[in-house]
């Protein structure tokens, strides 16, 4: 689904992120047609380190590691 605004609104996109089942090889397949992509959030934040302390394991929080092993964000560009 893409994202909608209002015509009135001056909307500035940070990110343009989307989920793919294979975002390893659509990151390779943009990478080598020089289209730049990103992986913000390899390690969903459960089981980051820094947040050890919580007591989360892997399996605890099924959604946010789908999501960090699903997401990619795009390249965004205002309007000229």
């Amino acid at each position: 689904m893409l994202l909608k605004s209002r015509p009135e609104a001056l909307i500035i996109y940070h990110q343009y992120v989307v989920r793919v089942r294979r975002r390893d090889e659509l990151r390779a397949f943009l990478t080598e047609r020089g289209v730049g992509s990103e992986i913000y959030y390899p390690i969903p934040l459960h089981l980051q380190k820094c947040f050890a302390y919580l007591g989360y394991s892997e399996g605890d929080l099924p959604q946010a590691e789908s999501a960090a092993a699903t997401v990619l964000a795009l390249p965004m560009f205002g309007r000229a």
